[in-house]
């Protein structure tokens, strides 16, 4: 959606190449600091796998999710994100708003935004919630 309205990419997650660590500093950046349920769930599930050892991206192999992305990515103790000095402190989301949206609809832009958007998927708006936001009818 926002790069069909800005030609640019909301997370980059690196330049040259693709890190997890630096995507989650962009949605850190922009949407706020990770909740502590899923900082959690990180811890939980980082040392699950269930199969074979694959190759990431970068062609390591891998046996297990905090291998195959690039992790840990919070401390173990008070599940503070590693990559805090990643996170850009002057990006702010609204000095992003596309082009294309007026001043009179961009509260309603960043309502609509905000339901996709959400750290916990629980949270996050379906497809056919979003299909009836009030933004698309503007």
């Amino acid at each position: 959606m926002w790069e069909l309205l800005t030609g640019r990419i909301l997370f980059k997650g690196g330049t040259d190449f693709y890190s997890a660590i630096r995507h989650l500093a962009d949605m850190i950046a922009i949407i706020g600091p990770v909740p502590p349920e899923l900082v959690e769930r990180e811890k939980a599930w980082r040392w699950w796998w269930c199969g074979d050892e694959i190759l990431n991206s970068n062609g390591r192999l891998c046996g297990n999710a905090a291998e195959f992305y690039g992790g840990p990515f919070f401390t173990d103790d008070e599940g503070t994100f590693i990559g805090n000095h990643l996170v850009a402190k002057t990006r702010l989301w609204e000095n992003e708003v596309p082009k294309c949206i007026s001043k009179e609809e961009i509260d309603v832009f960043f309502k609509f935004m905000r339901r996709m958007l959400a750290w916990l998927p629980e949270d996050r708006a379906t497809a056919g919630e979003l299909k009836d936001d009030p933004w698309l009818y503007q």
